[in-house]
């Protein structure tokens, strides 16, 4: 073979200066080299190998221990790369300080995408509507809406998961904003618009567009500058149903209605209504004093949304009726329970009582006091008197007039007389004790001497509390 020498000698090697050459190692391929070593070589193939002898494609660049494979750049601010087949060009742009990736930069398609693959399967998709789709390569979006991100699969991985790892008090966060202006703007929204809203969907076996619970918050008034007041709405959809219907809401002043639609926040802060706003309703009210703090019961007057008619309030001061907020009036306390009265002479001595039957049971509402019972005495310890006195589980009301008096029906078996002989005497108000005593057709005579202490008492008393 035929070698043209320049400088240096060498077979098939064409020599120029000191360690530049252009070489033909073998049939139609052909190197370039500089000190001498090998930087280029234009295989047999047309392949363009840069710092490798073994083609990869039609370009093929080894950088051995360099990260960088290869810059390209241009002399003003922007630079890029062209990739075309026989159908479309993509390409990808610097220009300053953004980054560009293009598919189908002449619009050639209609649905062009980007995709990232891993492993041969695509992980994440860009489709031509500007969706980012992970774990799909379609539009699935429930309800139909088609949103923007889309994140599907067939395990647990099908879910967003939000993160936050700080020495702070801050957690991580999911923001939602809206305005009436235009994109990125600031226009301010009006009193029912929703500012944003979590759907649930379900497959109904048509689609997945049937809406099974909803979360919703919504303007709650008329907003200003740093002023927006808001409301939560809960909703779930009933059997038969594929809209959801609202169950509960937190309105801007705190308040909680438990309802359907229709029914507007009372003064309440827990407010409940019946299936169309037209039944039973429950509220509660909180202020400084003891009335005001309350839960009311009432019937709304028949009309969606209309006004409610309350029916009883309960309070720290007691349970009142209808509208009346009298404290005269309030059901204030309930009380049952049994106690051990004691019996005493109404001059001196007592009688003592058998522990297996020595207890009454007494029931107190409000300031009214019911004692039943029967109990048995066991012993006479020298009691005299006109009367017996029987103690009380409360004292008795101090009322005007004789309204505090007590009095009641008095059975006394194995006594020296008969057995309804005896009477509670109207025992003079504000007092711990009743009088018990008996008639002799003419008045009261002496109850004591008629009793030994072997005697079987029952009572049944009803009085006004203090």
């Amino acid at each position: 073979m035929a070698n043209l020498q320049v400088g240096v000698a060498g077979n098939g090697t064409v020599t120029v200066g000191a360690g530049a050459s252009v070489h033909s190692p073998a049939s139609n391929e052909l190197t370039l080299g500089t000190n001498n070593a090998e930087r280029l070589r234009l295989d047999s193939n047309g392949d363009l190998l840069l710092g490798t002898t073994t083609s990869a494609g039609k370009l093929t660049v080894d950088s051995g221990t360099s990260n960088t494979c290869a810059t390209f750049q241009s002399s003003d601010s922007g630079a890029g790369i062209n990739v075309k087949d026989d159908s479309a060009r993509s390409s990808i742009e610097q220009n300053g300080t953004t980054l560009k990736i293009s598919s189908d930069t002449g619009a050639e398609h209609a649905n062009s995408d980007i995709r990232l693959q891993v492993d041969g399967s695509t992980k994440l998709l860009i489709d031509s509507s500007g969706r980012l789709l992970l774990g799909t390569t379609s539009n699935t979006s429930p309800i139909g809406w088609g949103n923007n991100l889309q994140v599907a699969g067939t395990s647990a991985v099908a879910g967003v998961s939000i993160r936050r790892d700080s020495a702070d008090t801050g957690g991580a966060l999911l923001v939602f904003g809206k305005s009436r202006g235009s994109l990125n703007g600031s226009t301010v929204v009006q009193s029912g618009d929703q500012i944003g809203g979590m759907y649930f969907a379900g497959g109904d076996g048509t689609d997945v567009n049937s809406i099974a619970a909803q979360l919703s918050v919504e303007v709650d008034g008329t907003p200003g500058s740093n002023d927006m007041p808001g409301r939560i709405l809960f909703k779930t959809t009933a059997d038969g149903a594929a809209s959801p219907t609202e169950r509960l809401r937190i309105t801007s002043g705190g308040h909680v209605i438990i309802k359907n639609a229709g029914v507007t926040a009372s003064t309440g802060l827990l407010q409940l209504n019946h299936t169309d706003g037209r039944k039973n309703t429950l509220g509660t009210h909180y202020a400084s004093n003891a009335y005001d703090s309350r839960i009311e019961f009432g019937i709304s007057d028949g009309s969606t949304g209309g006004g409610t008619n309350r029916v009883a309030s309960i309070s720290y001061a007691g349970i009142s009726f209808g509208t009346d907020t009298a404290s005269a009036n309030r059901l204030d306390d309930y009380e049952e329970g049994n106690y051990t009265p004691t019996f005493a002479g109404g001059s001196s001595g007592d009688y003592s009582i058998n522990s297996s039957y020595d207890n009454l049971a007494y029931t107190k509402i409000g300031r009214q006091v019911t004692v039943t019972g029967r109990i048995r005495m066991s012993a006479k310890n020298a009691a005299s008197g006109s009367y017996l006195h029987m103690s009380l589980p409360t004292t008795s009301a101090n009322l005007s007039e004789d309204m505090g008096r007590v009095g009641g029906l008095v059975i006394v078996q194995s006594s020296g007389s008969a057995i309804n002989s005896f009477v509670t005497h109207p025992t003079t108000a504000n007092n711990s004790y009743v009088q018990i005593g008996i008639v002799d057709g003419t008045g009261f005579g002496d109850a004591n001497a008629q009793f030994s202490g072997d005697e079987i008492v029952f009572v049944s008393i009803t009085y006004q509390s203090a």
